[in-house]
């Protein structure tokens, strides 16, 4: 579906802006494995086993259009999971998990918040929404230690195939990440996974 790819990339586009070389590659191509992947309508039951479901601000929110991919960096391994939503392209939700580590990602870890030094993000999580609301988007991270942004990722079961976790969050606006928008609890993902 292209109009979700669209919908996807013009909604977190200020926040792609921040991520450089083999992490935009990544996200490009979960987007587009997302996105290539049926999608029921809304309200109705997805067919499909994979999902991201968490609460906003105490509002219960699933996705069925999810993609997970992995990759290695160079002095790092990077693993990118989205879940996004569109009736039509000016319409929807896109939320993008991050996760960055010094060694090969395995079950039963915990990642906390990612920090931003000069546009790179560090080892950690890193949460990203969009809500079609605001151009800057909301995250989990930083650009100066600060108290408000806060994320945790747990991955409960890795197979070569498949990726199960946890996860919790505060997004500050992208727009100064100081003003607190989104309480993040509850989160569940289960996403088949491509290794790059």
């Amino acid at each position: 579906m292209n109009l979700n790819l669209k919908f996807v990339v013009r909604l977190l586009s200020p926040l792609i802006r921040g991520i450089r070389g083999l992490t935009a590659c990544l996200f490009i191509l979960s987007l587009s494995m997302a996105t290539s992947c049926k999608k029921s309508s809304p309200g109705s039951a997805s067919n499909s086993p994979y999902y991201i479901k968490f609460k906003l601000n105490g509002v219960q929110k699933n996705y069925s259009t999810v993609a997970a991919a992995s990759t290695k960096g160079s002095g790092y391994y990077l693993l990118v999971m989205d879940g996004a939503t569109a009736t039509n392209a000016n319409n929807g939700e896109a939320l993008i998990i991050e996760l960055a580590s010094p060694t090969t990602f395995a079950a039963n870890t915990t990642f906390m918040p990612a920090f931003i030094n000069g546009g790179a993000a560090v080892i950690g999580a890193l949460l990203t929404y969009s809500d079609n609301t605001q151009s800057a988007g909301y995250t989990s991270s930083y650009p100066n230690l600060t108290t408000n942004p806060k994320a945790s990722v747990t991955i409960t079961d890795l197979s070569t195939t498949t990726i199960k976790g946890t996860f919790t969050a505060t997004l500050v606006s992208g727009a100064d990440y100081t003003t607190v928008k989104y309480q993040v609890t509850d989160g569940e993902f289960y996403m088949k996974l491509t290794s790059q």
